[in-house]
């Protein structure tokens, strides 16, 4: 990917985006009835945190052979401070993450991550992956995977599994013109398994 697709591509995913359900973000209120069954969420990383570890990765490798940043929440309130579930683009170049496309929107999407995450035996809610239209990036993968591992572990009591797809079971994102995929999965999860309060 060269960096005027990278452009295009971005551009796409920030101002094409056209969400089917509206955006809810749950909270947490302590309602009188209901004081001793509300338990404190345990969110397994910091927007802010991971919106750093992401451009580290970037600007250790450059973005344009990196590719897209996609977060993927797989439920609620697994980043802190960005509880919805859903999927996010993060913007590095105007520093936000961009919300894309929840569930209900593309079950098909989902429903492809969770067959692969229950057939490799993955835990954790929350996914990195980085979107390409190369159809062949095994330099980078390596490169990608060894940094990002390196920056997971300093930033917090978390651990990576990265695994990477090929064809036929690469994962064709929605929402942009061209056939972009994800090929490498970061799924991120608490060191010992514990996750948060879903």
């Amino acid at each position: 990917m060269n960096h005027q697709q990278f452009l295009v591509a971005t551009s796409e995913l920030t101002q094409k985006v056209c969400n089917k359900h509206p955006i809810s973000t749950p909270c947490v209120i302590f309602k009188e009835h209901q004081q001793n069954q509300v338990k404190l969420i345990d969110y397994t990383i910091d927007k802010d945190v991971l919106s750093q570890i992401i451009f580290d990765v970037l600007r250790s490798l450059r973005k344009e052979e990196c590719g897209l940043p996609i977060i993927v929440a797989t439920e609620n309130n697994v980043i802190n401070r960005m509880e919805s579930a859903g999927v996010y683009y993060v913007n590095v170049l105007k520093n936000e993450f961009v919300y894309l496309f929840g569930r209900e929107d593309y079950k098909r999407f989902f429903e492809s991550l969770t067959v692969i995450q229950e057939r490799l035996n993955l835990k954790g809610s929350l996914l990195i992956s980085f979107l390409t239209d190369s159809p062949n990036q095994c330099s980078v993968n390596e490169k990608l995977s060894d940094q990002l591992n390196e920056l997971i572990h300093l930033h917090g009591d978390l651990n990576c599994e990265s695994i990477s797809i090929e064809h036929p079971e690469v994962i064709t994102f929605p929402l942009l013109n061209t056939n972009f995929n994800l090929r490498l999965l970061h799924w991120i999860k608490k060191k010992g398994g514990v996750e948060h309060v879903k």
